[in-house]
């Protein structure tokens, strides 16, 4: 009752002091990069010691840049409402050279952040990361906002991205392989977004509703990480049409927010036509995001089989050869042909 006769202002305030300690408390193991509006060059020597991976092909990693992109083209986020302080946008990192359309195309990766965080703060580190390997990386900062406890709908938030890359094709995102098969990465919140945006029964309803039939057909093949993803009420592996999809379920074994149990039961749900599930150890809901090992021997690759469809089997993603790079509780991988 004493709640209810607080003040809008204050009830403002309260939510607004709550939410800087949740994200003090939750997010503080990531390494944090200076957040800007500008685009700026990241050596490879701020990615961490990458060396003992090897650059995708044998080549070099890439110098990656990031920078605000605004959402347009008839498009809207579902998830924003008045605490979002920066509407529409969505941050792009990628390979310095992709400004440069006629040097090469790259993968795109729609990325979804977890509650209570923001891809231009927490995952800074991880996207340039990610970038580096050769991937356009998309991230809407739509459902970071302090009244947000959970967006049921943040999966149509990223599939507003993916859309209204493809209409645009203007600046570094004519530098996207369309060829490619369709990322869908994310953590926590954004796990269970990216694995509803890929969803052929949630996402392709969405997108034939914005006349993109084409992009809904490709769904059935996509590649999907989810990082300690959460599951809903609304939402289960077992109604997914994933039958081409290659999926990657990671959960830290330490992680008290999501459960490895979480991970392992829509790993075992999932009705994918490849799937692999990684328990690794000593890892927590944050540090599994934003550790190296992980990004260059595990993510990185995986995105770079699914970009092509290559199996699970590729070398890079066998369950011995992972042992040898990260500790891990548990690997396990299925195949249905």
């Amino acid at each position: 009752l004493r709640l209810q006769k607080l003040s809008s202002k204050m009830k403002a305030r309260i939510a607004l002091t709550l939410n800087l300690l949740m994200r003090t408390a939750t997010f503080a193991p990531f390494p944090v990069l200076e957040p800007d509006n500008e685009t700026v060059s990241l050596p490879d020597a701020e990615l961490g010691p990458m060396a003992e991976f090897g650059a995708p092909g044998g080549g070099h990693f890439h110098n990656t840049d990031r920078e605000w992109l605004s959402l347009g083209g008839g498009y809207e986020f579902t998830c924003e409402d008045e605490w979002n302080s920066q509407k529409g946008q969505i941050l792009a990192v990628y390979p310095a050279d992709a400004k440069d359309p006629s040097l090469s195309k790259y993968p795109l990766v729609v990325f979804g952040h977890g509650r209570n965080a923001q891809p231009q703060k927490e995952y800074l580190y991880t996207l340039h990361s990610v970038a580096a390997h050769g991937f356009i990386i998309l991230a809407p900062d739509s459902a970071s906002a302090v009244s947000q406890f959970w967006c049921e709908d943040f999966y149509k938030d990223l599939l507003a991205t993916l859309m209204w890359a493809k209409d645009t094709n203007e600046g570094v995102l004519k530098a996207i392989d369309w060829d490619a098969e369709l990322l869908f990465y994310g953590h926590s919140m954004g796990g269970n977004a990216a694995l509803r945006a890929s969803n052929h029964e949630h996402g392709a309803p969405f997108l034939q509703e914005y006349g993109h039939s084409s992009l809904a057909d490709r769904l059935l093949r996509s590649g999907v990480l989810s990082l300690d993803g959460f599951f809903s009420n609304q939402w289960s592996p077992q109604d997914a049409d994933r039958d081409e999809q290659i999926v990657l379920y990671i959960t830290g074994h330490d992680d008290y927010v999501a459960k490895s149990s979480v991970a392992e039961w829509l790993y075992e749900q999932d009705v994918s036509n490849e799937k692999t599930f990684l328990d690794i150890t000593g890892e927590t809901h944050t540090s599994v995001v934003s550790d190296y090992k992980i990004i260059h021997a595990v993510t990185a690759p995986f995105l770079q089989c699914a970009a092509t469809q290559q199996p699970l089997s590729c070398m890079q993603l066998e369950c011995n050869r992972l042992k040898s790079k990260i500790p891990i509780t548990e690997c396990r991988q299925s195949r249905s042909s």
